[in-house]
C-alpha cells in the first residue's frame, strides 16, 4: 500500500546560477571537459554557444544561458529579481549549471525520501562538481588529462554550496500554463492554415466557419464539440494545475 505520509523521490535537480564579467561558457569547448558522462552534446544558436549537455540518464547535467532560455522559452521572469538581489545588472548573461539524479542513481545510494536529499544537497553537489563533471585548463604537454588544472570559474562553483551561501526562496505560481508566444503563435499559425484551405481572409468569419465545421465534424463521429471542448478544457486545467472552478466559476 503505498504511503502519502513518506513519498518517494523519483528525481532530485540541484542548479547554481551565476553571472560573471571575466568569464563566458562561449570560449568553452567540449575538450575543456573531463566528465564520466558518455557523451557530452555542445549546442550553438547563430554561431553563439547556448549551452552543454553531458549524460543521458542516471546523472544528466545541463550547462546552459539562462537569460536566453526565459526569453526564448520559459518566460521564467520572477528570476530576474532574485539575480538582482544578489548584484546581477539586468544585462549580462545568466549562466546556470544544472544537475539532475534519475531514480535509477538515487537508489543506488539510498536517497529516495525528502528530508535525507534535502539534507544531502551539499554532498550531492560535491560528488557530481568534483568527480563526474569539471571544466579544466588544457595542458598540451601533458597528455594525462586527470593532471590539467581546474578552471577557476569550476572553482567557485564547486564551492557553490560550502561558501556559507542559503538557497533562495521564492513563492512561485503553481500554475503551468502556456506562455504567450505559444498561444499566439503556434495557435495562430493553426487558423491562418484553416483560412488559407478553406480560401478565407477575414479572421472573424473564419472563427465562425472554424467552429461550425468543427461542429460537423465531431456529430460524423458521434459527439458534439460541446462535449469534446469541456473533456479537453478538463484535461488542459488538470495538466496546467489549474483549479476548475475557477474555469466554471457561477
Amino acid at each position: 500500500m503505498l504511503n502519502s505520509t513518506n513519498p518517494l523521490i523519483s528525481r532530485i535537480d540541484l542548479c547554481f546560477d551565476f553571472f560573471s564579467d571575466s568569464f563566458s561558457f562561449n570560449d568553452v569547448s567540449d575538450r575543456d571537459w573531463i566528465t564520466q558522462a558518455n557523451k557530452i552534446n555542445s549546442f550553438l544558436i547563430n554561431g553563439e554557444r547556448s549551452g552543454f549537455k553531458f549524460g543521458k540518464q542516471g546523472v544528466v547535467c545541463r550547462v546552459y544561458d539562462k537569460t536566453r532560455e526565459i526569453k526564448e522559452q520559459s518566460n521564467k521572469v520572477y528570476l530576474y529579481d532574485l539575480w538582482k538581489s544578489q548584484g546581477w545588472n539586468g544585462e549580462s548573461t545568466v549562466w546556470r549549471v544544472e544537475f539532475e539524479f534519475h531514480t535509477e542513481v538515487l537508489k543506488q545510494i539510498g536517497l529516495r525520501s525528502i528530508e535525507p536529499a534535502i539534507a544531502k544537497q551539499k554532498e550531492l553537489w560535491a560528488a557530481v562538481t568534483e568527480h563526474w563533471l569539471k571544466l579544466v585548463i588544457p595542458n598540451p604537454k601533458d597528455s594525462n588529462r586527470s593532471r590539467w588544472p581546474i578552471h577557476p570559474a569550476w572553482s567557485e562553483i564547486q564551492q557553490a554550496t560550502s561558501q556559507g551561501a542559503s538557497p533562495i526562496i521564492k513563492d512561485v505560481p503553481t500554475t503551468k500554463e502556456p506562455i504567450d508566444n505559444t498561444l499566439f503563435i503556434n495557435g495562430l499559425g493553426y487558423l491562418i492554415s484553416f483560412m488559407a484551405s478553406r480560401r478565407i481572409n477575414d479572421i472573424n468569419e473564419a472563427i465562425s466557419e472554424y467552429v461550425r465545421q468543427a461542429e460537423v465534424f465531431y456529430s460524423h463521429r458521434g459527439q458534439t464539440l460541446g462535449a469534446v471542448v469541456n473533456s479537453k478544457l478538463r484535461e488542459r486545467a488538470k495538466r496546467f494545475n489549474i483549479p476548475i472552478e475557477e474555469l466554471y466559476d457561477d
